[in-house]
């Protein structure tokens, strides 16, 4: 469910006793930076959870005898790194190599076994001699483009219970620059980040089978 920014300010509005027509002492620049402060509160949450929630999938290209590629733009948190062998997109490990050697060889068929981030880029070790394009899977997250226009829309990502939170929470940081600094629905606000919390961290109801500890003679 795509959420326009308009349908956000007016909610927000409305808790504030506030409406288009009239938005009091509340400005537009005032509900926008609420509604993205806590569009990105929600989105830094998502990045963690491990359930999948905006995680993207991209495929980058690789050049030979380079050691790096570039991260998408605005990429945050890398989730996994995949380098294509044959059919097979294999697992990298991240690895900060700091104090490790640097390997190279262009002699023979030679693909990464760890990688490491440096500012904006994946740096590969040893440094691949099979390069191409698409050989790299990324998985990663990052923060939504700021809405601003009343025709911009939240990801679908943002469902109805999400939704409630983000008004709730835009309102309250709206009502933080008056003289009334406690919101009379904060405690709605707080029982629906509690109950986002155990949908984000746990989007997938499959039971899972608990391991038994090792034994030891």
């Amino acid at each position: 469910m795509a959420v326009a920014f308009s349908t956000l300010k007016t909610d927000v509005l409305q808790l504030l006793s506030k409406e288009n027509s009239y938005q009091g002492f509340y400005s537009d620049d005032q509900i926008k930076f609420a509604v993205n402060d806590s569009l990105d509160y929600v989105y830094a949450n998502m990045m963690f959870n491990g359930e999948g929630w905006i995680t993207t999938i991209t495929l980058l290209n690789t050049v030979a005898a380079t050691e790096e590629v570039a991260l998408p733009s605005g990429a945050v948190v890398v989730h996994q790194v995949r380098y294509k062998q044959g059919d097979v997109f294999v697992p990298l490990t991240y690895c900060d190599d700091f104090d490790k050697l640097q390997y190279t060889d262009t002699s023979n068929t030679v693909y990464p076994s760890t990688y490491r981030l440096v500012g904006d880029n994946i740096y590969f070790n040893p440094i691949p001699s099979v390069v191409g394009t698409g050989l790299v899977q990324l998985e990663y997250s990052a923060f939504p483009a700021a809405l601003s226009d009343p025709s911009d829309t939240a990801s679908a990502q943002i469902t109805r219970g999400l939704q409630r939170f983000v008004t709730y929470r835009a309102a309250s940081i709206c009502l933080t620059t008056t003289d009334r600094a406690q919101s009379p629905w904060k405690e709605y606000e707080i029982q629906w980040w509690q109950y986002l919390q155990d949908i984000l961290s746990k989007r997938i109801r499959a039971p899972q089978a608990v391991k038994s500890f090792r034994t030891i003679y």
